[in-house]
C-alpha cells in the first residue's frame, strides 16, 4: 500500500470518527436541553405546590386545598391527592351525593359523613 493510499484511508478514518462524535454531541446537546426544561418544569411545580395545603374532609378523606384563606374565598376547591402527588392539578367535581370525583384518575372521594 502507498503512503498516500494510506493517508487516505486514515483520514476517512478520521472522518468517520468525526461524524460519530458530532452525532454523539447532537444528541447530548438535545438531552441537555430536555433535562433543562424538566428541571423548569420540577421547580416550577415545587413553587406551585407550595399554594396548597393538605386538607381533612369531614368524612376523613383528604383532598389539596389552597393554602391562603383570601385565595380560598374567591377560587373554593379541592384537589385529588393522588393526582397531585404525579404534579397534575385536577380539580374535584361533584359527583352523586356527598361525593367529589376526579376527573383525571376517576378517584371518588366522599364528603361528608352518612
Amino acid at each position: 500500500m502507498t503512503r498516500t493510499r494510506a493517508l487516505y484511508l486514515l483520514v476517512d478514518e478520521v472522518q468517520q470518527q468525526l461524524v460519530s462524535a458530532h452525532s454523539t454531541l447532537s444528541t447530548l446537546l438535545k438531552e441537555k436541553e430536555e433535562l433543562k426544561k424538566e428541571n423548569l418544569r420540577l421547580k416550577e411545580w415545587t413553587q406551585e405546590k407550595k399554594n396548597y395545603v393538605l386538607h381533612r374532609l369531614p368524612a376523613g378523606t383528604f383532598v389539596y386545598r389552597l393554602r391562603s384563606l383570601t385565595e380560598r374565598a374567591s377560587a373554593d376547591y379541592y384537589l385529588c391527592v393522588q393526582c397531585f402527588q404525579d404534579h397534575v392539578k385536577s380539580i374535584l367535581q361533584p359527583a352523586e351525593y356527598s361525593f367529589l370525583t376526579c376527573p383525571t384518575c376517576d378517584t371518588s372521594l366522599q364528603i361528608g359523613r352518612h
